[in-house]
């Protein structure tokens, strides 16, 4: 495999990337997790970089606790939106922040955290490895699946507790929905996984 472009950003803080994607121009946006030298355990980052890899700007959003940026998409407008996860704000759930072109966040729209979802599955898209994580209010037995498009299940597990890996290393490049199901609530999440 040839490596196109190698780069380190060093903020004193350790980043983790979920997500990339290509912008109209050519450019690249990031999104993931920010700590170290933070106040906080963590906050959601979008960065944008060109395609040399050098950086355009950063733009750091969250609370005084854990949030992180899981999927980003470039809109038609130039904008972005960042979906992700939040400890922050009196909830604990999903976390979709939607930005200009600049990553700053619009005028008449705010941060905004949804508590839909009892769980998060990342890194989304995947290759190897996902990680399942409940809310910290989730304290029972729950049915993790992987269904294809088709609706044939793939993977099922029964697990407990806030934080599970699975291996997907077995499984093609292709679209799969996830659900997880428990004594009072049904969740559904979409997964790509990639080669």
């Amino acid at each position: 495999m040839e490596i196109y472009l190698d780069k380190y950003f060093d903020y004193n803080n350790e980043q983790l990337v979920y997500s990339i994607q290509e912008t109209q121009n050519g450019d690249f946006i990031l999104t993931g997790k920010i700590t170290g030298g933070l106040p906080v355990d963590g906050n959601a980052f979008l960065m944008k970089i060109n395609s040399f890899g050098d950086s355009l700007w950063t733009k750091q959003f969250g609370g005084t606790s854990d949030d992180m940026g899981y999927s980003v998409q470039s809109l038609s407008d130039g904008g972005y939106i960042v979906s992700g996860y939040s400890g922050s704000f009196g909830n604990i759930g999903s976390y979709i922040i939607k930005t200009d072109s600049s990553g700053n966040i619009i005028t008449g729209t705010d941060e905004v955290t949804i508590t839909l979802s009892p769980f998060s599955v990342f890194p989304n898209p995947a290759k190897d490895e996902i990680f399942i994580e409940t809310t910290s209010r989730f304290d029972e037995n729950f049915l993790f699946e992987i269904y294809d498009l088709q609706g044939k299940l793939i993977y099922e597990n029964i697990f407990y507790g806030r934080f599970h890996s699975v291996n997907i290393e077995d499984l093609s490049s292709a679209v799969y929905f996830c659900k997880l199901s428990c004594s009072n609530c049904v969740s559904f999440l979409k997964l790509v996984i990639i080669d």
